[in-house]
């Protein structure tokens, strides 16, 4: 979920896309914003007011998970995480909440966002030179980029050695894989619904060698 302001409209961006707008009175209308919380009102209010009235959901808690909360470049969830580092990288856990038993849950990982065209993660040096015969790669991804390069694995960093590519070419997956002046490539088919991989929603990919 995103909001943003421009001029007079604040706009309400939800799962991909633009869902609602609420106009202000002016774009002269400056709104001033004291204190921010996640999950709860910072403040009680009393069942005379308003919007209580109107939102009874005011003064409950939220339960759940966040994976990344920004206010204007601010991590909002920043502290939270550090307080909370231990159980995050556990790998299994079981717990309780309100009656029901949760076992062996998988810890959720935090996710990393790529915000422009030029970002991008690299595996260490060390972590590829342990790979001695095959190698293992999953990961899950949303975009709404139709195109892009997700994952490049090559020799002197260049296209001119062995490599394997992922790509997203116009919402579709397209794996490639060069050896000397050998190169061959794989495009994924389109779902019967029609529905392509640049919708947002997250999709799990598996990269991994099998010995011949």
């Amino acid at each position: 979920m995103r909001v943003k302001r421009r001029g007079e409209k604040l706009l309400l961006f939800l799962d991909g896309k633009w869902e609602h707008s609420y106009f202000l009175p002016s774009s002269k209308v400056t709104v001033n914003i004291e204190e921010i919380a996640a999950g709860y009102s910072l403040h009680n209010i009393s069942s005379t007011d308003f919007m209580t009235r109107t939102n009874k959901t005011l003064n409950e808690k939220f339960q759940g998970r966040m994976v990344k909360m920004l206010f204007n470049d601010y991590n909002v969830l920043k502290n939270a995480k550090r307080s909370n580092i231990l159980n995050r990288f556990s790998s299994k856990s079981s717990e309780i909440r309100e009656g029901y038993k949760v076992k062996n849950r998988k810890a959720k990982y935090s996710t990393v966002t790529f915000e422009n065209h030029k970002s991008y993660a690299v595996i260490s040096l060390e972590r590829v030179a342990s790979i001695l015969k095959t190698f293992q790669i999953s990961f899950k991804f949303r975009t709404l980029s139709p195109s892009s390069v997700i994952f490049l694995f090559a020799t002197n960093t260049s296209y001119d050695g062995d490599y394997a590519s992922l790509e997203l070419y116009r919402g579709r997956l397209r794996y490639t894989y060069g050896y000397q002046s050998r190169q061959e490539s794989v495009l994924s088919s389109v779902p019967s619904d029609g529905q392509l991989l640049n919708d947002f929603r997250w999709h799990s990919v598996l990269i991994h060698q099998v010995l011949v």
